[in-house]
């Protein structure tokens, strides 16, 4: 059988069998010293590894919220270009309003209605509600009964503010001439969209009209007469859901050929994590547990972020998260250099014992051969002394 070169494994594992269990001073120094600087270049490597994980995942995270700031602030704009119909103090009849939404529903797609709320007076009320009737008859005021009730005719009141105008109506009719003064987190929104001078949105609640109930907020904005009283306000139903995802698909987040699938977002609509004000999710963003390897390496890593964002009045919390991923994927550089400086270490070590063993036998067979001669000479002299 024909004898090749030995392998590396092979000719580590025979030099290792040659080592005597107590070390050469020098073979000694050679494996600490090898080993400590095999473990700082591993600790240093894996360092800026982190660091580059860091920064991808800031990065990342940075992409996600710019996406939803910029739908949410689209959504406002909609509204405010809508709003400026009515502020010029022109009259707007129900064909404009018609118009000039059918444009701005076709193009995003999450908004369920725009409304003109218009502020009637107590004594208005027959002259409004023939006017309604011949839009759509048999209209009346309403105004929803609480606990879920349902609706019911609106009882006689000072004022009113009522859905003067509804697009598009197919969908939203029930909106049609309903009475909103009694709407907390309407009315709350509006008075704040006063005071700033800029579109409010409301707090949360569940669309009705929709088969799948989903979450939804409206953004509203005053309208004020010529003397600087409140004429009524425009609004946007939107839906919430719908306007986060089309916002991250819009910013090619949401591409299964992207590396998307491996970092989650949930955007609450509101300051804390409540399940009750989730908008849209995509994924579990708590922080995950975290391997005892990468807590002893790099304790203040994380790949967890929470952003807030205040637009139109509120806060948006987002929160982003990256998926467990397993220790090799991020640190193989660190991972070769270790194995590599260790490998090369106990061979550095096995040719320091082994060349020191040889000098050892080299120097005992030295003496011996010395003691050896001068025993030969001694007998000799001996011998010739007899």
């Amino acid at each position: 059988m024909p004898v090749g070169k030995p392998s590396l494994r092979n000719y580590l594992h025979s030099m290792l069998r040659r080592l005597p269990l107590s070390l050469t001073l020098a073979a000694a120094l050679t494996l600490g010293g090898g080993l400590a600087a095999s473990g700082a270049l591993f600790l240093g490597v894996s360092h800026l590894e982190y660091d580059n994980m860091a920064l991808a995942f800031g990065q990342r995270s940075d992409e996600r919220v710019a996406a939803v700031r910029q739908g949410i602030e689209q959504a406002v704009e909609v509204l405010t270009v809508t709003n400026q119909l009515f502020a010029r103090g022109e009259p707007v009849s129900r064909e404009q309003f018609r118009d000039f939404t059918a444009a701005l529903l076709q193009r995003h797609g999450y908004i369920q209605a725009f409304n003109f709320h218009r502020s009637v007076p107590g004594e208005a009320r027959a002259a409004v509600e023939a006017e309604l009737g011949r839009v759509r008859p048999g209209t009346v005021f309403t105004e929803l009964r609480p606990n879920g009730g349902g609706l019911a005719v609106a009882p006689q009141r000072e004022r009113y503010h009522i859905v003067d105008y509804v697009e598009p109506m197919a969908g939203n009719e029930r909106a049609f001439g309903l009475n909103i003064t009694e709407n907390v987190q309407v009315m709350s929104a509006l008075e704040v969209a006063r005071g700033e001078g800029r579109a409010a949105a409301t707090d949360l609640f569940q669309l009705a009209q929709d088969a799948q109930p989903q979450p939804a907020f409206e953004l509203i904005m005053p309208v004020l007469d010529r003397h600087g009283m409140l004429a009524g306000d425009t609004a946007v139903v939107i839906r919430g859901p719908e306007l986060v995802r089309a916002a991250l698909d819009n910013a090619g987040l949401l591409d299964a050929r992207d590396a998307s699938r491996d970092i989650a977002v949930s955007v609450y609509a509101g300051e804390y994590a409540d399940s009750k004000a989730l908008l849209f999710s995509t994924g579990d963003t708590g922080a995950a547990a975290r391997s005892w390897l990468d807590s002893l390496l790099a304790p203040a890593h994380s790949s967890h972020s929470a952003d807030l964002l205040r637009v139109a009045g509120k806060a948006w919390r987002i929160e982003v998260a990256g998926a467990p991923r397993p220790f090799l994927a991020d640190h193989m550089a660190s991972t070769s250099l270790l194995i590599g400086g260790i490998l090369m270490t106990l061979l550095g070590t096995a040719f320091v014992q082994a060349s020191g063993q040889r000098a050892r036998k080299v120097q005992q067979l030295v003496r011996q051969r010395t003691a050896d001669l001068r025993r030969t000479n001694r007998r000799l002299v001996e011998d010739m002394a007899a």
